[in-house]
């Protein structure tokens, strides 16, 4: 059926066009997104808060990746029956990331954005793309969006910058920075750079800001059209298909408006918030006493499992991770990353984190979203300084195991990351910290601080995690709850610079010959076999 209007526009090197679909008979609203040969759809539902969650906003976003869209067909049992897989969990926590905070803060009701891409075109780019068509979505539906969202990608490619390159110069680009906001200001960015000063990176950030001004323009003259189009078709829909739904509801939110307890906990959470801004912003010491720019203590060790080729053990203060390195022979085939990526990889990231302090608004732990974002992260920051194949030919398998964090993405785990490769004799070209950094500001005073803990996290009004080497920045997430000027985007990314650097100089371990570890030369009864796996399996396993 032909939907009876759609937007067409060029933005940057994509040719896309905004389609009103008209399968929205069940969910709130529904947009489609044509970008080239790609074809996306996100539907939206609302429903009224539940007063057994009384947390506030509840959002959740799930991104669906339909296999039959690409060309060929995908291997048997690649996708599995329940969840996402690890890139769809990667793409709508980026979504979720840029909407959060663009929502208005009395607004308590459970939303719920689904977004499939029914046609697939392999050199578009899909995170770019859910991100405008739930943008458009989101502005068609009768939520209470502050403003309109825009994103923009840029790539920085023989020192000029490129808006929303194709797959084959985002594959030789310097810099990659991903970028969402509003027409005032930013709500998200992901970057990933091999070794790029900060500067360049808030040079591509401006960059991207600006450019995603006529992709706003472009969705708000969209919506003008869909308004009175949708606002007719409500009309039509006069009965109630879910009479007695709707009274359940009603008797639900009645009970909440009673509950005191929900009234507290909202107060108490709002109060604790404000107390932590005005102590911070005064000039007073943090609320464990340190001073702004002091980062927490930590401690490593090294070699703590044997049977494996490498391993780091890094503890600071509430947070704790370990990591164990598996090298493979060169003659395994690399696994391939998905069937929609054909791309074969040689560095696989596997995550375990805890579910006790999960700061992230879910219904259930089926979507590990913050173990995939965790690993994703790890594998962007690591892939600078990671030696060629004509160089180190071998596969690499990180484990990661976060035993204790305070932080849905914990920096101490890219420090433990690095050290355990280097404890596996894997050529690093320059070691890897990971800086978290925030940032509160007022009219008078902008206020940096690093490594925040406990209610701090709740009152930044910007958020920074960082990984690089001494020399440059290698991966970066970026959030931002409240609008916040370039001059503070400039001095947060100083400080973490600053820090990066001296914990770079201290974390620096010597670098040691392949299958080598501490264990082996301090504990000579220990049973050691260093030789990689093979096809056949771990050769420890006997």
């Amino acid at each position: 059926m032909r939907t009876p209007f759609d937007q067409v526009f060029h933005y940057g090197q994509l040719p896309c066009a905004l389609l009103h679909a008209d399968f929205d008979d069940l969910a709130d609203k529904a947009v489609q997104l044509k970008i080239g040969d790609m074809l996306l759809s996100a539907t939206v539902t609302r429903r009224a808060p539940d007063w057994l969650k009384p947390d506030g906003l509840a959002l959740r976003v799930d991104y669906y990746e339909c296999n039959a869209g690409a060309s060929g067909l995908p291997p048997v049992n690649t996708r599995r029956e329940s969840g996402m897989t690890p890139r769809e969990s990667g793409i709508a926590h980026t979504v979720y990331r840029a909407i959060q905070h663009c929502f208005d803060p009395h607004c308590r009701d459970e939303i719920q954005i689904v977004i499939n891409i029914v046609s697939l075109d392999p050199g578009c780019d899909a995170e770019l793309g859910a991100l405008l068509v739930t943008s458009a979505v989101l502005r068609l539906s009768d939520l209470p969006v502050i403003a309109t969202l825009g994103a923009a990608r840029v790539a920085l490619s023989k020192g000029r910058f490129t808006l929303n390159p194709s797959s084959d110069i985002r594959g030789q680009a310097d810099l990659t920075v991903l970028a969402s906001g509003t027409a005032q200001t930013l709500t998200m960015v992901n970057a990933q750079a091999a070794e790029m000063p900060e500067d360049v990176v808030i040079d591509a950030i401006a960059f991207a800001h600006l450019q995603m001004q006529a992709c706003i323009k472009e969705i708000e003259a969209f919506a003008e059209q869909a308004l009175p189009v949708a606002t007719a078709k409500q009309a039509l829909a006069s009965f109630d298909r879910y009479p007695l739904w709707r009274a359940v509801e009603a008797m639900r939110t009645t009970a909440r408006s009673r509950d005191a307890a929900y009234a507290r906990m909202a107060a108490a959470k709002a109060f604790d918030a404000q107390l932590v801004r005005t102590r911070l912003l005064g000039g007073q010491l943090r609320t464990d006493g340190r001073h702004a720019l002091h980062l927490l203590p930590s401690s490593t060790c090294f070699g703590l499992l044997p049977e494996a080729h490498g391993s780091a053990l890094v503890s600071q203060s509430q947070n704790q991770t370990l990591c164990s390195v598996t090298l493979g022979d060169a003659s395994v085939p690399p696994q391939l990353s998905s069937p929609l990526n054909r791309s074969r990889e040689r560095f696989l990231v596997h995550v375990q984190m805890p579910t006790l302090d999960a700061r992230e608004v879910e219904r259930d732990r089926m979507l590990e979203h913050r173990d995939w974002q965790l690993a994703a992260f790890i594998k962007n920051a690591l892939a600078a300084v990671l030696p060629t194949k004509s160089v180190y030919p071998r596969t690499c398998r990180l484990a990661v195991e976060v035993r204790e964090s305070s932080d849905p993405i914990p920096m101490h785990s890219v420090c433990a990351a690095s050290l355990a490769l280097q404890n596996a004799g894997v050529p690093l070209r320059h070691p890897v910290v990971g800086i978290s950094a925030g940032a509160l500001h007022n009219r008078q005073r902008n206020y940096v601080l690093l490594d925040a803990i406990g209610p701090e996290l709740l009152a930044l009004d910007a958020q920074a995690r960082m990984a690089g080497t001494a020399v440059g920045v290698t991966a970066l997430q970026l959030d931002l709850r409240s609008p916040t000027p370039l001059t503070v985007l400039h001095e947060l990314l100083a400080r973490a610079r600053d820090a990066r650097q001296d914990l770079a100089a201290h974390l620096a371990m010597p670098s040691r010959p392949p299958f080598s570890s501490p264990g082996a030369e301090t504990d000579a009864s220990a049973p050691m076999n260093r030789s990689p796996v093979g096809l056949h399996g771990d050769p420890n396993a006997h």
